[in-house]
């Protein structure tokens, strides 16, 4: 049995469209409660949204506000990435007064957050209210 290949040129790569692309797997809905920016994400937070992942959370990390509640629970998906950024944003953000915490009401990244020492430090919370209610106060 013989086979054949065709040789076909790979199209170029249109970087533009990456980006648009990836920012249509992750959308986040940005609004305030109470003394909280609260981002209300939907799609996918994986590697190929990254990158949208960390700036959002950065932004609002540095609007000015003490509190960032990251609220997960529209998310298709999270990546162990996606998680651990967080994390370390939490921690980063941490020393200069901004409390950032977690959304979620899956099990699955509960189970998953224990597992390492940076995301153990992250404060998870079932719902937005009791993120916001529970995040340590400026002043």
């Amino acid at each position: 049995m013989s086979s054949s290949a065709e040789l076909r040129p790979v199209p170029a790569v249109d970087e533009a469209e990456i980006d648009r692309s990836a920012q249509s797997r992750l959308t986040a809905v940005v609004r305030t409660r109470g003394p909280a920016v609260v981002l209300s994400f939907r799609g996918e937070a994986d590697s190929f949204a990254m990158e949208g992942w960390i700036e959002r959370i950065r932004s609002a990390a540095e609007s000015g506000t003490s509190i960032v509640v990251v609220d997960t629970n529209c998310l298709g998906f999270l990546s162990w990435r996606a998680l651990l950024a967080l994390a370390q944003a939490a921690d980063h953000y941490r020393s200069r007064g901004v409390h950032i915490c977690l959304v979620t009401q899956s099990p699955t990244i509960l189970r998953i957050a224990a597992l390492e020492p940076v995301t153990r430090r992250l404060a998870i919370h079932s719902t937005v209210v009791s993120a916001v209610s529970c995040a340590p106060r400026a002043g």
